[in-house]
């Protein structure tokens, strides 16, 4: 089983994810931080969550396999 954890990129790295194919290794420095929201369940029911995430630093292509 894998778990994925969504990467959030700002300017400069923004620009650069925004070009890299499915599948190309990267090397990826950041901190990983959490935040709450609410999600709807059903027309009266609300569930409380929480979302984690990598805010990238930095952002490298990796060339070796």
């Amino acid at each position: 089983k894998s778990d994925y954890i969504p990467c959030i990129c700002w300017g400069r790295n923004a620009r650069f994810a925004g070009k890299l194919s499915v599948g190309e290794r990267i090397q990826v420095w950041g901190r990983i931080q959490s935040r709450e929201y609410q999600k709807k369940v059903g027309e009266e029911q609300v569930v409380n969550r929480i979302a984690y995430e990598v805010s990238v630093n930095k952002l490298e292509l990796r060339e070796d396999e």
